[in-house]
């Protein structure tokens, strides 16, 4: 899969990379997993994402890339033969595609609702949004 993006920064074009977040699917089976990387226009790292877990649940995850910023930026997720899920399969199915915004304050208020210390686990939305709501009403957003 490729995705083409945008990934200038019109507001902070100074910044040497912008936030692109990749929400993809997590269970545990038939799951696999994929190499995120730049494959032409930006330059970021290589970013394995593991579609299986072994909770009995299926959930979407995000995970962050921080490409250079660039008018045509080629991100690549290819599929790896290699596979944690205990019937080796390969399936990776990708939810959505987020570029720009504060990651770090979704991830200041993702902490403050969970305790987590990565992005990198389950949301509870409801809290995010409520926090969110709440930093806009007092004017800290």
């Amino acid at each position: 899969m490729r995705l083409v993006l945008n990934t200038t920064r019109i507001g902070n074009p100074e910044a040497a990379t912008m936030d692109v977040q990749i929400a993809y699917l997590k269970s545990y089976m038939h799951m696999g997993m994929v190499v995120a990387r730049c494959a032409s226009g930006c330059s970021c790292e290589d970013l394995k994402i593991n579609g299986h877990h072994d909770s009995h649940t299926s959930t979407v995850f995000l995970v962050q890339l921080r490409p250079s910023q660039a008018d045509r930026c080629v991100i690549e997720l290819e599929v790896l033969q290699e596979s944690k899920s205990k019937d080796q399969e390969h399936k990776f199915k990708v939810t959505g595609v987020m570029v720009g915004g504060d990651w770090d304050m979704v991830s200041r208020l993702h902490a403050s609702c969970l305790g987590c210390r990565s992005v990198v686990c389950e949301c509870d939305w409801a809290c995010l949004c409520k926090q969110v709501l709440l930093r806009v009403s007092e004017g800290n957003l």
